[in-house]
């Protein structure tokens, strides 16, 4: 149905590239001063109705899968993404996005800061097809050049360890020594 896709996938405003899309979730939010989305309600009439609470007695996320720490750098990079999104103390590679509490916006937000962080064009059908750290890690190292995503996610990981002091002193080593390459190639003295 053309007509119904048309209306629920709406041209981006703030893409730097056409053609770019947004999905229409029907969800009013603002963005608030931390950075986080704040549902404010909903635009339609429609209901979202919420998952069922776990009965009287018992334990929410029994029989689920115990946790087991992200793997690859591109797996600590998704569950460190996971985690702050969510307000987690830790997300495991086998959490659900869902069942840890997502809903669409924040997907949506998941989705902008990975592909930030990675590099990537992750769709947040990706995240609803693949919800968990390993899944999503999993669909990454499919993509056409899985390598870069590693090699990014470990990049990313050592500049979020680094204190600000280390970092400009990196980039400032960097700097100086693609100046001086530069200048020697170029003829010129340094």
């Amino acid at each position: 149905e053309p007509e119904r896709t048309a209306e629920a996938f709406v041209p981006d405003p703030w893409s730097a590239r056409g053609g770019e899309r947004l999905y229409r979730t029907g969800d009013l939010a603002r963005w608030r001063a931390d950075g986080r989305l704040e549902f404010l309600g909903r635009l339609d009439q429609q209901v979202k109705v919420a998952l069922p609470a776990p009965a009287a007695g018992s334990v929410a996320g029994a029989g689920a899968a115990p946790y087991e720490a992200p793997r690859t750098a591109t797996e600590r990079v998704l569950a460190k993404i996971f985690a702050d999104v969510l307000g987690a103390p830790e997300v495991g590679r086998h959490d659900d996005f869902f069942a840890l509490g997502g809903q669409s916006l924040l997907a949506m937000q998941i989705v902008l800061r990975l592909n930030r962080a990675l590099r990537v064009e992750l769709s947040v059908r990706a995240l609803f097809d693949a919800p968990s750290v390993a899944g999503l890690a999993a669909r990454l190292a499919a993509a056409p050049s899985p390598g870069h995503t590693e090699a990014v996610a470990r990049i990313y990981l050592q500049v979020q360890e680094m204190s600000h002091e280390q970092l400009l002193a990196e980039l400032e080593t960097r700097h100086d020594g693609t100046h001086g390459r530069d200048a020697a190639a170029s003829g010129a003295s340094v």
